[in-house]
C-alpha cells in the first residue's frame, strides 16, 4: 500500500512567463499543464523552487530536485527539530516530509477499483482541500492499475482519459494517458504546480499521518 498526495510548490518569477504561455483563456484558478513543459522547469529551477517555499514558510527542509516523491526517502523531520534527515543523491527525490500535502486518490485504488475498469476509457483523480484536507495529509491505498492496465510484452500500456477533480469540481481532462495518476501537472493559477508525491504506507512518514 502506498499513500498519495501532491506537494504545494511555489513557481519562481523566471519560468512564470513559460507557464502563463500555456494558462487558457479563461485564466482558471486549477488547470493542467504537460510534463514536457514542467521537467526542464523543475530541472532548471529546483533549488530556487526549495527556497521559495521556505521563504514562504511552506516547507521546512524539504529538498526538490525533480518529480517529488517518497519511494526512496531517507528520513522524516518533525516539527521538535529532530529527525533522520540524509540527502538523496538523485535530483529526483523529495527527501523530508512536513511540506503541505493535498491527498488524492484514483479509480484504480481500493475500495474504488471495480471490474468495469477493464472496459474503461476514463480514469476519475479526486483532489481534496476543503475542511482542512489539504493541511498536510495523504490517501492511503492499494493501486492496482498494472491489474487492470498491463503492458503486454513489447507493447504499450491501454490509454485513457484522466478526469481530475478537485473537491469534486472537474478542473480538466487529459487525454491519452498511459501511466498512473492524472496524467499532467495540476497547476494552481500562475503561481503554483502540484507534484505528485508518494511513499509506503511501512514508510516512517505513514505512521506519523
Amino acid at each position: 500500500m502506498t499513500c498519495h498526495s501532491f506537494i504545494r510548490t511555489p513557481l519562481p518569477d523566471a519560468p512564470k512567463e513559460t507557464v502563463r504561455s500555456h494558462w487558457p483563456a479563461d485564466h482558471p484558478q486549477y488547470w493542467l499543464l504537460n510534463w514536457d513543459v514542467v521537467n526542464p522547469i523543475l530541472t532548471q529551477y529546483g533549488q530556487e523552487m526549495r527556497e521559495d517555499a521556505r521563504r514562504l514558510l511552506l516547507w521546512d527542509r524539504e529538498t526538490l530536485g525533480g518529480h517529488a516523491s517518497f519511494t526512496e526517502a531517507k528520513g522524516v523531520n518533525r516539527r521538535s527539530g529532530v529527525g533522520q534527515i540524509e540527502e538523496n543523491p538523485s535530483p529526483f527525490i523529495v527527501t523530508s516530509g512536513r511540506a503541505p500535502r493535498i491527498p488524492y486518490r484514483v479509480d484504480t485504488g481500493f475500495p474504488w477499483a471495480s471490474k468495469d475498469l477493464f472496459a474503461r476509457t476514463t480514469l476519475d483523480v479526486h483532489a481534496d482541500t476543503a475542511n482542512g484536507a489539504d493541511q498536510g495529509f495523504a490517501y492511503c491505498y492499494r493501486d492496482v492499475f498494472a491489474y487492470y492496465f498491463p503492458r503486454p510484452q513489447g507493447g504499450e500500456v491501454r490509454s485513457t482519459d484522466r478526469k481530475v477533480f478537485i473537491d469534486d469540481q472537474l478542473i480538466g481532462r487529459w487525454p491519452g494517458a498511459t501511466q498512473m495518476g492524472a496524467g499532467g501537472v495540476i497547476v494552481e493559477n500562475d503561481e503554483f504546480l502540484w507534484l505528485q508525491s508518494y511513499f509506503d504506507l511501512t514508510h516512517e512518514l505513514a505512521r506519523m499521518q
